[in-house]
């Protein structure tokens, strides 16, 4: 036998054997996590001339969902076109990551410029550290609220600044664009419900809310409030655990389809730039 091929066999088991006792593993695509993959930055995008383009941004609640593709192929089945998802979310995703991207990554841009329809959610991992230290009594301030003041404060100029951005690349009037009052649910994940901790929290998100409204109105973009159907009228009722994974903060497919009832009650099928 071929001394060559000898020495290629033995070094290809050792290298086999090294790999099993490791607990090494050649990983596939199929074995890569695919919520993750939907995370990552890619080139822009090539439209076919009979397609439209639907860009979604945001964190896990666009990202680990499947909202947007169910909404897409409404969108589909009403237009009688053909609907190009694009999912730019980017899972633990802060207002201030979402700004630096919406100004740097060059392919983000032009497939904004390209869109037919915007959705967007704010990256909500803005507060989670925030609600924490207060939970935790390490916020700061005589009431110990410094750091969710200065986080929301913060994040009111952060996401004025991003929507002006967007806008810039693609107006409401060359493609709507869709954001959402949402969030409520967060503090629930760290506070336990009817705490001081989730009291405090709770007004916060509920002025940040507001805040969504107002910044998105002045700017002509829909907004969706979610927090009224997961936490009740007034925000403060426990989160419907039926409608989120197991983890309490990312929607199962429940969740979802309530999102694209609320979307498909804005009719945008039946408005300019969608309708002619």
């Amino acid at each position: 036998m071929n001394v060559n091929r000898i020495i290629s066999t033995v070094l290809l088991f050792v290298i086999s054997l090294l790999a099993s006792c490791s607990g090494v593993k050649t990983s596939t695509v199929e074995d890569e996590d695919k919520n993750e993959r939907r995370f990552e930055i890619n080139t822009p995008t090539a439209i076919p001339e009979d397609a439209w383009l639907y860009v979604a941004m945001g964190d896990s609640f666009t990202g680990l969902a499947s909202w947007p593709e169910k909404y897409a192929a409404h969108l589909e089945q009403e237009l009688g076109v053909k609907i190009l998802f694009k999912d730019r979310s980017r899972g633990s995703q802060k207002i201030i990551e979402m700004l630096e991207r919406i100004r740097m990554d060059d392919g983000l841009r032009k497939d904004i410029r390209q869109a037919k329809l915007i959705t967007v959610s704010y990256g909500s991992d803005s507060f989670r550290t925030p609600v924490q230290s207060y939970r935790d009594g390490t916020c700061g301030g005589t009431d110990g609220q410094d750091c969710l003041r200065e986080a929301f404060s913060q994040a009111e100029l952060d996401w004025g600044a991003f929507l002006d951005e967007l806008i810039a690349l693609r107006s409401p009037e060359e493609a709507p664009i869709v954001t959402f009052m949402i969030g409520v649910g967060l503090v629930q994940t760290t506070c336990e419900w009817g705490s001081d901790c989730w009291d405090v929290g709770t007004a916060y998100f509920i002025d940040w809310c507001d805040f969504i409204e107002q910044s998105a109105t002045e700017r002509g973009i829909y907004v969706v409030d979610v927090n009224r159907y997961f936490n009740g009228e007034d925000y403060r009722q426990p989160t419907n655990k039926d409608l989120f994974l197991s983890d309490g903060f990312h929607l199962n497919s429940d969740g979802s389809a309530i999102i694209v009832d609320l979307l498909k009650g804005l009719n945008l099928d039946e408005k300019p730039p969608l309708s002619p």
